[in-house]
């Protein structure tokens, strides 16, 4: 969980930063290393809901919102 929240932190500070297209190509390597973490968890609510505010976001070009959600949010909820 540690090298995911380290991701997490830098794919959120790239956002933050302006730097999307840096950002992206994190987000997608972030996305495809907690895919095995959600696969071996329970079907969670709260987790469906925040993935839904993500891609919201993402959609919308919101990278602060993104951001946030990256690195607070969703690290938490992996943790529960």
């Amino acid at each position: 969980m540690d090298s995911l929240s380290f991701l997490a932190k830098e794919t959120a500070d790239l956002y933050r930063l302006g730097r999307e297209s840096s950002a992206s190509a994190k987000y997608k390597f972030f996305i495809d290393e907690i895919e095995s973490v959600l696969h071996d968890l329970p079907f969670s609510e709260p987790m469906h809901l925040l993935l839904d505010e993500m891609l919201k976001a993402q959609d919308r070009g919101d990278w602060f919102s993104l951001a946030d959600y990256i690195e607070y949010e969703l690290i938490s909820c992996l943790r529960r």
